[in-house]
């Protein structure tokens, strides 16, 4: 699920903090191929969101705030497996992974949900405002 934290940012700022420490992006780029075959799986998915969102902190603590922190607690609480900021962080979007049957008491909590479709393709314009 995406949820909008209701926060713009500049992302050339918040990009413009961030470390580059080899050993954790190795660390991240690691974990994801051992579990790449089982990454349709919520749980295993929720558990890597939720661990790069961690390893992704210690690169550009600019990358979330109290507001971020209080909406992906919120949402772990009621189902959320895991999750992460989208982009260069400090605001934009929010990627939850959760059960089917968690959805429900997501929404629940009011924040406003954005549809998105994963595509083997990768990411595609499929509405061009300027047409």
């Amino acid at each position: 699920m995406l949820f909008y934290t209701g926060i713009t940012r500049s992302a050339d700022k918040i990009l413009s903090k961030m470390r580059l420490n080899k050993a954790i992006l190795d660390k991240i780029k690691g974990e994801v191929y051992q579990k790449l075959d089982h990454i349709t799986d919520p749980v295993i998915l929720g558990d890597l969101l939720h661990r790069y969102w961690f390893l992704k902190k210690k690169l550009n603590g600019s990358v979330t705030n109290k507001k971020i922190d209080k909406m992906y607690y919120e949402m772990l609480k009621v189902g959320a497996l895991g999750g992460k900021i989208v982009g260069a962080g400090g605001g934009g979007f929010l990627l939850v992974a959760c059960m089917p049957e968690d959805k429900k008491d997501l929404r629940a909590l009011g924040y406003r949900e954005l549809p998105f479709r994963l595509s083997r393709f990768g990411s595609r314009v499929i509405f061009n405002i300027n047409e």
